[in-house]
């Protein structure tokens, strides 16, 4: 992506906002073990939760190693979600920005521990991006169609994933 560079700025910018108005411990505590190490596994397995954490703890049990948000398959594939989130929006042309975020949304539903049932009105926004926007293809609809299907309650996560699919794999077409 051509603006990188003023995207990393950007993000300096608002963690020095942070430190300045909040105090740098603040900062220091996103990046350390917080609260939702403290909220036990049956929390995240509540129905009402649909993020990923949510449902790896509900197919596979509690984490062998304390806290819910380190589970291992959690972490595992939560980078690699991440991995190709980030792989796909440094490659998009600048011109593209609007894809780069319909690409955040979906995988921050995804990541966010807390994600629940009505968040997914918040992706409204990105199935318009996908049918209408720039390079939309016949794949687009298609899995904008599937993620509507599954849109019932309790399947949200696996909306947030076909979404975030379907903005890679369009992202990766118009790089």
């Amino acid at each position: 992506m051509a603006g990188a560079g003023s995207g990393h700025a950007h993000l300096a910018l608002l963690c020095g906002v942070v430190a300045i108005l909040c105090g740098p411990a603040t900062v220091v505590s996103f990046f350390s073990p917080g609260r939702y190490t403290h909220v036990p596994d049956w929390q995240y397995s509540e129905y009402v939760n649909q993020s990923l954490l949510a449902e790896i703890i509900r197919l596979t049990g509690p984490s062998p190693w304390g806290g819910p948000a380190t589970h291992p398959l959690f972490l595992v594939l939560g980078g690699l979600l991440f991995a190709v989130g980030a792989w796909a929006m440094a490659r998009l042309p600048a011109e593209r920005e609007s894809l780069a975020q319909s690409l955040l949304l979906p995988l921050a539903l995804l990541l966010y521990p807390g994600t629940l049932n009505h968040y997914s009105v918040l992706l409204l926004p990105v199935v318009f991006r996908l049918a209408t926007g720039a390079g939309a293809a016949w794949g687009s609809w298609v899995l904008v169609g599937a993620t509507y299907a599954l849109m019932p309650p309790g399947l949200n996560v696996w909306a947030h994933l076909a979404l975030f699919g379907a903005c890679a794999w369009q992202a990766r077409r118009l790089e």
